[in-house]
């Protein structure tokens, strides 16, 4: 009896070994081809500032959204304001190209904003090569970036101190998120949808 248990054994070692070093070299290999630093000039940019708890951060996030007449690529951690959400889901009703990266955490079978973007035909990508992807950014018709420790959250509008900066007017910064943006997305696995269990 053991002389055949042993080799199966053995097998699901050889499984959950192979599978932890793809998972290391995953994150290996994303750390590599991070995009090089860059100074950037910045002539002619505009920036919005907005402040929470309580302040106008959440109107100032819809309000560069509602703007949007192309393109809007989002990076998110927590991602559970509905009046972010929703004006995501318009902006690709009305024919803006929406696409999103999510944290890990977005990924779950109870309905989430990711749901919601999906039933509006948003393609969501989840990125879980990293610990935590903690990015909190919109690139808006490439060039206008949104960005600051605002989690698009009803908790960081209400509860946190925070901060976001609407940056229009800046296509080489615009260009600088992008190309993150596309990294992350390389990185990233897409989103199978609430009624897929998410590993």
């Amino acid at each position: 009896m053991l002389r055949r248990t042993r080799p199966v054994a053995i097998v699901l070692l050889l499984l959950l070994s192979s599978a932890s070093w793809a998972k290391a070299h995953h994150a290996s290999t994303a750390a590599q081809h991070a995009p090089k630093e860059e100074t950037l000039s910045l002539n002619g940019a505009e920036a919005t500032v907005a402040f929470a708890p309580n302040g106008d951060a959440t109107d100032v996030v819809v309000g560069a959204i509602k703007g949007a007449k192309s393109q809007i690529l989002l990076q998110a951690y927590s991602f559970t304001s509905v009046p972010i959400i929703q004006a995501l889901g318009m902006a690709k009703d009305r024919g803006v190209d929406v696409e999103a990266i999510l944290d890990r955490t977005n990924a779950s079978r109870r309905y989430t904003g990711a749901t919601y973007l999906m039933h509006h035909a948003v393609p969501i990508w989840i990125d879980d090569s990293v610990a935590i992807a903690h990015n909190k950014v919109m690139i808006i018709d490439g060039d206008t970036v949104i960005t600051g420790s605002f989690n698009f959250t009803k908790a960081a509008q209400q509860r946190n101190a925070e901060n976001v900066m609407v940056i229009r007017m800046a296509p080489a910064l615009a260009r600088a998120y992008t190309r993150n943006w596309q990294w992350r997305r390389g990185l990233s696995r897409p989103y199978p949808g609430p009624d897929t269990l998410y590993h």
